[in-house]
């Protein structure tokens, strides 16, 4: 669908969008938060949805004042606007997904931008432009934002000692278990069961084997080895996951 939105950057870790849909009572909203952990590195929290119209305050649609005014109101105000709609079909699925689901395609989406930007970042830093706008060709309105950030960050975003140096290897840059598996209670606890799943897999295609004779048997036997292969494909996620843009 189309949808018209503005894009808000509140130095020096947020950007926020927020808009509506052609033709649609919804309202979307998207807000990422980039804490520095370390020289050269981030942690990247992201939150926001799709909300009705009837939840908000009346404006025109696509006003940065739409945003505004729904965080302002309280319950009370919330409830004499109206009811909130039944949730889509699409929210319904969503929501009966596992929380480690939810960040392993939240961390997906992320990498499908991680690569083109920190090679990118290298680029700039051989062409050695001294204002990064210079280095690329940026004519699109939408090219502002970006603009405005560097300037931003060349004015203020001193860095007061050296950084690292650039990750060269994908395995290194795509490391999901240090960045996030290992800090994460429900990808922990995911990894676990699929490691409780293994086993219980593991014993039950020993016995096939043992009962192989039996036609049965061997049609289980085959379900459990595609279940193995499917547990690793999901564990595979929860440690290295490289994403290569020409396969996707």
């Amino acid at each position: 669908m189309r949808r018209s939105s503005i894009g808000e950057f509140r130095a020096p870790f947020v950007v926020a969008y927020n808009g509506s849909f052609e033709g649609s009572t919804k309202m979307f909203n998207l807000t990422v938060v980039c804490l520095p952990t370390a020289p050269g590195w981030s942690r990247t929290i992201i939150f926001g949805g799709i909300k009705p119209e009837a939840r908000v305050a009346h404006a025109k649609a696509g006003d940065a004042e739409v945003a505004r005014q729904r965080s302002r109101l309280s319950a009370p105000a919330l409830r004499k606007l109206g009811p909130k709609p039944k949730p889509s079909l699409i929210a319904k699925i969503f929501s009966l997904l596992p929380t480690w689901a939810i960040h392993l395609g939240s961390n997906r989406f992320l990498d499908s931008d991680l690569a083109f930007l920190h090679f990118q970042e290298q680029t700039l830093r051989q062409r050695g432009a001294p204002k990064p706008a210079s280095a690329y060709f940026m004519p699109a309105p939408s090219d502002r934002v970006i603009v405005a950030m560097r300037r931003w960050l060349d004015q203020y975003a001193h860095v007061l000692i050296p950084l690292p140096p650039p990750i060269q290897t994908r395995a290194a840059l795509f490391d999901r278990w240090t960045q996030h598996t290992a800090h994460c209670r429900h990808c922990q606890t995911a990894v676990a069961g699929i490691a409780r799943w293994r086993k219980r897999l593991n014993v039950g295609l020993v016995l096939c084997l043992a009962a192989a004779s039996h036609w049965a048997a061997r049609l289980l036997g085959v379900a459990f080895l595609g279940g193995l292969g499917l547990l690793g494909l999901v564990e595979q996620q929860f440690r290295v996951s490289d994403y290569k843009h020409y396969e996707t």
